[in-house]
């Protein structure tokens, strides 16, 4: 669904030409290859492994309307080829080239907001404990951050804690606060929601500590998030704002798109349903430009959502189906129980309850095998719902008590619907 936009301007980009990979000259040379030198290397399967870099890099020429992975075909062969001969510190710089995308982000990192995590954890692998402590501190948190998107919540705190220990080892203040946030993320994810603004404020503290803007903004953020699903609602505006502000002033778009996200779901609850739309429509424009599948599918179903709240039904069914299509094709295991559950319950007021049911029980079983409590609770509830209007009232009260049983635990704002329904069903 994202097209490929028209990069900013800059000086590497009128090198770079209309190819997401840089040309080839510049990366042989940051490489430190040349190859009138290549014939001279030896032994011979050395010899074979860089002609093949040169080939590949100033041979593969991929078109534009191909995917993305194959547009940077070359650069990801030249990884392969330089692990094979062991050059592991030049094969690390393939990590870090920076690409001709709309936020000239470095491979690895773009590799994420395209949503290619195998592909991320792959490369990632291929270098733990082969260059030094630093990057290890790297590499173990962008494999946590893969398996994160993937759903994988356990999975990645552990890495996530990991990469934690490694930045404390080396004194790596940044990478001890994307560590910490990260493991906020993940305990943000698994409902443990009075523990993730911990990490978040400790990782806010460090940020502040190096005077890093992009690393406030993005601290502040997930704060205000957190506040969003605790029922604070204006309390997490307040911090969205304080991230809007830093966002526009050091010109970070994935900071702003994720503001705009985040507040469109704070109107959301307040009832201000016109400027939810707005900020999702926002966050929309700004993830399509910069080519970020998650940020894409995330704003298409907090739009279904807000369309749901207008009464706008099949708009809503609509965005949610396009959400629901770009996270079954990035993996994205979380995302997809919630885009799941907001369709079920949906296609509910549509009367559609057989699709509902089937929609809402997928997002369950999902959400039980990665442990999301809070979108597991929502379906229970909205199943539970669906049991009484067919008048199935035993699986309706059981479906019920599990709902409240967990909103009860996580302390979320859809206890009051799981009480209130279940004061229904006592009294039929």
């Amino acid at each position: 669904m994202s097209n490929l936009n028209e990069p900013p301007n800059s000086n590497r980009n009128d090198l770079q030409g209309a190819g997401i990979a840089p040309p080839s000259e510049l990366t042989l040379m940051e490489l430190g290859i040349d190859p009138e030198e290549v014939k001279s290397i030896k032994p011979n399967y050395k010899r074979t492994h860089y002609r093949a870099i040169i080939n590949w890099l100033t041979n593969s020429k991929a078109q534009i309307n191909t995917s993305y992975l194959e547009q940077i075909k070359g650069l990801r062969e030249t990884f392969h080829h330089l692990c094979k001969v062991e050059a592991w510190e030049t094969a690390s710089k393939i990590l870090f080239t920076r690409l001709n995308t709309p936020t000239n982000e470095e491979l690895h990192n773009q590799l994420n907001i395209w949503g290619y995590y195998r592909e991320q954890i792959y490369l990632y692998n291929q270098l733990i404990d082969k260059v030094n402590p630093n990057l290890n501190t790297i590499l173990t948190n962008g494999i946590g951050r893969a398996y994160f998107y993937m759903g994988a919540f356990t999975k990645a705190i552990n890495l996530f804690q990991r990469s934690l220990v490694l930045a404390k080892s080396t004194q790596d203040d940044r990478s001890q606060a994307h560590a910490l946030r990260n493991i906020g993320a993940a305990s943000h994810a698994l409902g443990n929601y009075h523990e993730a603004i911990e990490f978040y404020q400790q990782s806010l503290i460090i940020a502040k500590k190096m005077k890093s803007k992009l690393l406030e903004s993005a601290a502040l953020g997930n704060i205000g998030a957190t506040y969003h699903l605790l029922g604070s609602y204006e309390k997490s505006i307040q911090y969205q704002e304080k991230r809007l502000k830093i966002a526009q002033e050091i010109q970070d778009l994935q900071g702003k798109e994720a503001v705009f996200g985040n507040i469109g779901n704070d109107y959301l609850r307040i009832g201000d349903y016109g400027r939810a739309v707005e900020s999702y429509q926002d966050a929309l424009a700004i993830a399509r430009e910069i080519q970020d599948r998650a940020g894409e599918a995330m704003a298409l179903n907090n739009l279904g959502y807000a369309y749901h709240c207008l009464g706008n039904y099949s708009e809503a069914v609509d965005a949610y189906e396009q959400g629901l299509t770009i996270k079954r094709e990035i993996e994205d295991r979380n995302g997809e129980a919630n885009a799941l559950c907001n369709l079920g319950t949906t296609l509910m007021q549509l009367g559609q309850n057989s699709e509902a049911q089937e929609s809402l029980r997928i997002s369950l079983n999902i959400c039980q095998q990665i442990g999301n409590h809070s979108t597991e609770a929502e379906a229970l509830l909205r199943l539970a719902e669906i049991d009484r209007k067919l008048g199935n009232l035993t699986f309706s009260q059981e479906h019920c008590d599990r709902a409240l049983s967990l909103a009860t635990e996580l302390g979320i704002p859809l206890l009051k619907d799981c009480q209130a329904l279940k004061e229904q069903l006592e009294r039929e």
